[in-house]
């Protein structure tokens, strides 16, 4: 029988609080030419030291580094910078070695600034690529620069096509030549990382060509939880544009590609799957005035092991009939952390035949049960079969604006907290949400694990022996810890023993004369007594994470990009010992049962810890 392929959604989930999403770049280098003389430079990259004495360590020649404020008042006209003073409103200045003049502290990236040097040089600047909007100064000449791909033969005709109201009035743009400021003809060409001045009638957003949104300012950082973001892009120019996406490096991010069964009738449905752009750039026809979204996602599986293999830069290339645009990204991941509580399900499928051999055939229909398993700090799985999720107040201290009020102390705040077992609740925890209007605790749990003990470990009976036995300590055994790390491609074990007088062994009934309970003092020779059929039951249980099932085939489509690190899967393999006695063998031994499919689990919660014993 081929196994049908199933989708498995999970009815309970716990919250998962999102941590702090840090912005993490792969760092580049701009190289800009200064000559000697004024300098009206762009700077694409925000540096790592962005103090200028950090910035401009090492350059000989330097006299003075200058930047507009755009705030401070509008600009009617371009003045010759030999005019600049120090402290001058609308403008910050930075002179070496002299602070009583200074009161530039910090040069940041996406920002244009006039440099002044007494020699040629060249000016290294390594930090993180940013693409920070422009802040237009409305009615007023603003100094800026745009991200240009090199040896770009854009003009300025070319590049503002779209961006009516910079010569509405017949205003130049002014750029640096000679010292001296100078109106451009619109069809020079423009030069990657050169500052300008340029009138803005008016109020605008205008960012090029091309405009793109994103969801982080700062770049695709999908930090420890994101799988997956969207970027819009929005074509400003004059005629269609393509917009290509490529990365400057070997990474797992990926966009979803749609085919159509039919082009001509998209309605008609079709296929989609998620392609690794590093292998598969992307180019995306635009026309003019229309908006294309993209979906990009991660797969932090195929993440290096090293921090610096999280980050990368996405490439995007904008261009029409000559290339006009060139971006670059910041992307950053964190690698997957297994540690917290995981839900899921096993489906069996496979069984042998009980005194035909231990060959697994597939079964007429399909086994479904909850597994529930969760993973300590230091990558330590153990098998629950119930999971309570309370809330702990922590610690309240006085508030020091108020004296006679409490606050929660910033040092020890509330949390959530998981127990293994409602014993192990203690009794100043309370619920972690509300029914009926009362505090209760979220509770999963799992029907095929019952109580856990150490192998071969016989619990202590209170009550009558003929009857279903009472043990005083479950506490004890509320997880089963397994062999081997939790890790993709790890095979994970452990046994459950199941004394033959437990509440929950199959043989401990009423209703068949033979399933009685023998005397304690004859448990070591209970094999010998002829009206014995209460037996010891053993569960080796064997989870084996990996992509596919027996027969090779994908657990879940390859186009999951959560698969591997907020949910993983594998195979399920069990031996029971116990269930069936082959008299054959001297009534001693037991063929086993065994049991095997797969497994599916989604990470529901991120607490590393669990009270179990």
């Amino acid at each position: 029988m081929k196994r049908r392929k199933i989708l498995i959604r999970f009815g309970i989930v716990i919250v998962i609080l999102l941590t702090a999403i840090p912005a993490l770049a792969k760092p580049v280098t701009q190289s800009i030419t200064l000559q000697d003389g004024w300098n009206a430079v762009f700077l694409e990259v925000e540096p790592a030291d962005n103090s200028p004495a950090a910035v401009f360590a090492g350059l000989s020649g330097l006299t003075s580094a200058w930047r507009w404020l755009p705030n401070t008042g509008t600009v009617q006209f371009v003045q010759d910078p030999n005019t600049l003073v120090p402290n001058q409103p609308g403008m910050l200045s930075y002179f070496p070695g002299n602070e009583l003049l200074t009161n530039l502290h910090a040069m940041h990236g996406s920002t244009a600034y006039l440099i002044q040097m007494t020699s040629a040089a060249t000016l290294n600047i390594t930090g993180e690529p940013v693409n920070t909007e422009i802040h237009w100064q409305p009615d007023s000449y603003n100094f800026v620069g745009f991200y240009l791909p090199d040896g770009t033969a854009t003009t300025y005709t070319d590049f503002f096509s779209n961006f009516p109201d910079y010569d509405a009035d017949g205003r130049a743009i002014y750029i640096l030549r000679n010292n001296q400021w100078e109106a451009v003809q619109v069809s020079d060409p423009m030069t990657k990382g050169e500052a300008f001045w340029i009138y803005c009638q008016g109020s605008s957003q205008f960012t090029g060509p091309m405009t793109l949104t994103l969801p982080n300012k700062d770049g695709l950082h999908y930090g420890a939880k994101l799988d997956e973001q969207e970027i819009i892009l929005q074509n400003n120019y004059s005629s269609e544009i393509t917009v290509q996406l490529a990365m400057q490096a070997d990474y797992p991010l990926y966009y979803w590609f749609f085919t159509f069964t039919n082009e001509n009738e998209p309605g008609q449905g079709g296929t989609g799957e998620w392609r690794k752009l590093h292998d598969n750039p992307l180019a995306v026809p635009i026309g003019p005035g229309d908006k294309r979204r993209v979906r990009l996602g991660v797969k932090r599986v195929e993440l290096g092991v090293n921090e610096a293999d999280w980050v990368a830069n996405l490439q995007v290339d904008v261009s029409a009939s000559i290339p006009l645009q060139q971006l670059l990204l910041p992307v950053s991941a964190e690698k997957a952390d297994f540690s917290g509580l995981w839900s899921g399900y096993v489906t069996a499928y496979r069984v042998n035949e009980i005194r035909k051999g231990t060959t697994l055939k597939n079964t007429g229909s399909e086994f479904t049960f909850r597994l529930l398993i969760h993973v300590d700090a230091n990558n330590v799985p153990r098998l629950l079969n119930e999971v309570i999720m309370m809330w702990d107040d922590g610690e309240w201290i006085a508030d020091p604006d108020d004296l006679g009020k409490l606050i929660p102390d910033p040092d020890n705040p509330g949390e959530y907290v998981l127990f293994a077992d409602d014993v192990l609740i203690p009794a100043d925890i309370s619920g972690a949400s509300m029914l009926d209007g009362k505090e209760v605790g979220r509770r999963i749990s799992s029907a095929a694990f019952g109580n856990f003990y150490l192998e071969n470990a016989r619990p202590a009976p209170v009550g009558d022996v003929e009857n279903t036995a009472v043990y005083t300590d479950f506490s004890a055994m509320a997880a089963k810890e397994f062999t081997g790390q939790f890790n993709q491609g790890a095979a994970l074990q452990t046994t459950l023993f199941l004394p033959h007088d437990d509440p929950t062994n199959p043989f401990v009934h009423k209703y068949h004369p033979k399933h009685f309970a023998p005397e304690y003092n004859d448990y070591n020779s209970q094999w010998s007594h002829e009206k014995n059929y209460r037996f010891d039951i053993t569960r080796t249980i064997t989870l084996t994470l990996q992509d596919t099932d027996s027969e090779g085939e994908l657990i879940v489509a390859d186009t999951n990009l959560s698969w591997g690190s907020t949910m993983v899967g594998g195979l399920y393999k069990e031996d029971i010992q116990g269930l069936f006695k082959d008299k054959k063998i001297g009534g001693v031994d037991f063929d086993p049962v065994k049991v095997e499919g797969i497994f599916i689990l989604r990470k529901i919660s991120d607490i590393d810890t669990i009270t179990w014993q």
